[in-house]
């Protein structure tokens, strides 16, 4: 794949250059992926409506780069892969995987949504997520301690999250 390496002020031409959607298209990252590295970078990004009022002749203000800034200070983008699309057959490659999966493997990925004599891989993933420390707020992403399963996980999808592992865990 290749990449592109922008420093603050050649991010800031791009993306008052072309709408973050049409960036996305040709960069291996999502909008709102780049609108967080613009955020990171300090980079002002144009206001709803912009590329809009462009569009039909209107010339926006456009919101000029700020000298300081302490932050990050240059990202490598990648060109998205033509021969790896974002979509396959209107899925994203995440779906059709799934798709494959549960075509080839109907068995095996028998998610009941109950914890069913759990692995034990589960059982201690399971203890970690479901313990509260007192800096835990509601709406916080729980996640288990090194040494276990590598789960990140909101309180409400715990129990889901739990079953589809211990579906890909056990034999």
């Amino acid at each position: 794949m290749e990449k592109e390496t922008f420093d603050r002020k050649t991010l800031y031409d791009l993306v008052w250059a072309e709408p973050l959607s049409t960036l996305s298209q040709k960069y291996n990252i999502s909008d709102v992926g780049l609108r967080k590295v613009c955020d990171r970078m300090g980079v002002p990004l144009p206001k709803a409506g912009y590329w809009a009022k462009i569009q039909h002749g209107q010339q926006p203000p456009v919101k000029s780069l700020p000298e300081d800034h302490y932050g990050q200070k240059e990202v490598i983008l990648y060109l998205r892969d033509e021969n790896h699309p974002a979509t396959v057959d209107g899925m994203t490659p995440q779906a059709a995987m799934q798709q494959i999966l549960e075509r080839d493997h109907p068995a095996e990925l028998n998610i009941t949504g109950k914890l069913a004599e759990p692995d034990p891989l589960i059982i201690k993933a399971q203890a970690t997520l479901l313990k509260r420390t007192q800096y835990y707020r509601e709406g916080d992403i729980l996640q288990t301690e090194g040494g276990q399963l590598n789960i990140r996980v909101s309180d409400p999808q715990i129990n889901r999250a739990l079953c589809i592992m211990d579906a890909f865990v056990k034999p």
